[in-house]
């Protein structure tokens, strides 16, 4: 919302398109106005701290970024939002919601950069007594860098401008650059890792594990980008 355009600025882009082509402008709906129902969870007093149920990162979480996506967010449109957002901080965070919630039954939604167009963080399951998006925005570091191998192991809630910075810290760059600011580490590197993208097939080997993934995907840069 801090980044929506508005105002004049709004005004102009829409000056430019065929007026045959805008019948309204549409607003984006105040979080209050939401109906997004009553959490059914609680989440245990050890996961109080990392776990939340405001309206706004509840409704921040219930879609991805199609066009699809967007249209029902601005119509109001979030039937199913999760019913509490987990930030975990540490892998043993990650383990112990994973263990609450698949003792209770509970459906639990990775959620990266939150740049899915194909439904990827969205509800669409039925019968679960809650759902939870598990954010993994907390767990944005490169871990381990063998500069031998070319071989990094990087937490999996990493975007991709940050994991860019950090290599630079090594002076290496991930092998090709993200096409989001947004995407996550792991749309990073399907993309990445694409012909179109790669010039080439196979991509480099990857490894994945609950938090974090393990690619041998760098170059060494000499521009530092």
């Amino acid at each position: 919302m801090d980044a929506a355009v508005g105002g004049e600025e709004l005004a102009g882009l829409a000056a430019r398109l065929p007026p045959h082509w805008i019948k309204e402008m549409l607003q984006p709906p105040r979080v209050d106005d939401l109906d997004l129902g009553v959490p059914r969870i609680e989440p245990p007093a050890a996961l109080a701290g990392i776990c939340t149920t405001e309206p706004s990162a509840r409704a921040g979480h219930t879609y991805g970024k199609s066009y699809r996506d967007v249209m029902r967010a601005l119509a109001g449109d979030l039937p199913n939002p999760p019913d509490l957002v987990a930030f975990p901080r540490t892998e043993a965070d990650v383990v112990d919601v994973l263990d609450w919630a698949g003792g209770a039954g509970i459906a639990v939604i990775r959620y990266g950069g939150g740049s899915s167009v194909v439904g990827g963080v969205e509800y669409r399951g039925g019968g679960h007594p809650g759902v939870v998006s598990l954010d993994l925005s907390g767990l944005d570091q490169v871990l381990e860098v063998d500069a031998v191998s070319r071989a990094a192991r990087i937490q999996g809630g990493v975007l991709g401008p940050a994991l860019v910075r950090q290599f630079a810290g090594h002076g290496l760059t991930p092998r090709h650059m993200s096409e989001l600011a947004s995407e996550s580490l792991a749309l990073f590197r399907r993309a990445s890792s694409s012909p179109r993208w790669a010039g080439g097939w196979p991509p480099g080997p990857v490894a994945i594990t609950p938090c974090a993934v393990r690619i041998s995907t760098i170059s060494w840069s000499p521009f530092g980008w």
